[in-house]
């Protein structure tokens, strides 16, 4: 990792801008809902899986079903949005 350009002291503001010009390019990625639901059933499994354990399976299954599904929202997203696509 190059670590030349933290070397020079920079004012808050001007660092900040900097930071902005070189992530210009990069697609904003945001959560949505698909993904919001996936991580509270993802929860969920864990803390029945803790609590108790013989009940973890369909919660697990559920958590990881949903998951794949916000995966593939994602990608769907990424790949139809108007730079990318």
């Amino acid at each position: 990792m190059d670590v030349t350009p933290f070397l020079d002291l920079r004012p808050a503001p001007y660092a900040v801008l900097d930071r902005l010009a070189t992530h210009r390019d990069r697609p904003r990625l945001s959560a949505d809902p698909v993904g919001k639901v996936a991580t509270i059933a993802q929860f969920a499994a864990l803390s029945v899986a803790v609590a108790q354990p013989a009940w973890a399976l369909p919660p697990a299954i559920l958590a990881a079903t949903l998951g794949v599904a916000a995966v593939v929202h994602y990608i769907v997203r990424f790949a139809r949005s108007e730079r990318y696509g």
